[in-house]
């Protein structure tokens, strides 16, 4: 993503590398638990890459990126604090509210990035509909 920059623009920044990002973390996560080692290191790493999704979603709402940048904004910011809020909610095990409230907003923001995504298909299925690849034309 770094290197070849697939997606238009900013986006390859806000989608394309925050899915590195996030991949990394999936990676990590089922090492992890494969090797049944502790997931600190994971939520330190998951506390950063929170604060990047946090920067991210206030430019999309700040910049007006999208169609809908608050809806889009929004959900990177939800995403975000769940990132910023792993480490504590790992610390604190037994505090269920807390990991109540992490999932509550984790979920919240799944539903907003599937209505992202079902919107994209949409509009990208109308858009793309007469394109044809560079070898084609």
């Amino acid at each position: 993503m770094t290197f070849t920059w697939p997606v238009i623009g900013s986006f390859n920044i806000a989608y394309g590398e925050t899915s590195v990002l996030f991949g990394i973390l999936l990676t990590g996560t089922s090492l992890a638990l494969a090797m049944g080692w502790e997931l600190i290191t994971l939520s330190i790493y998951g506390f950063f890459a929170g604060l990047v999704l946090l920067l991210i979603g206030a430019r999309f709402i700040n910049l007006g990126l999208t169609p809908m940048p608050l809806r889009v904004g929004v959900a990177f910011i939800l995403v975000g604090l769940g990132g910023v809020f792993s480490a504590p909610t790992l610390y604190l095990k037994k505090n269920r509210l807390l990991r109540t409230i992490g999932a509550i907003v984790l979920i919240v923001a799944a539903l907003i990035f599937l209505s992202i995504g079902l919107d994209a298909y949409w509009t990208h299925l109308a858009t793309f509909s007469t394109w044809k690849p560079l070898p084609s034309r």
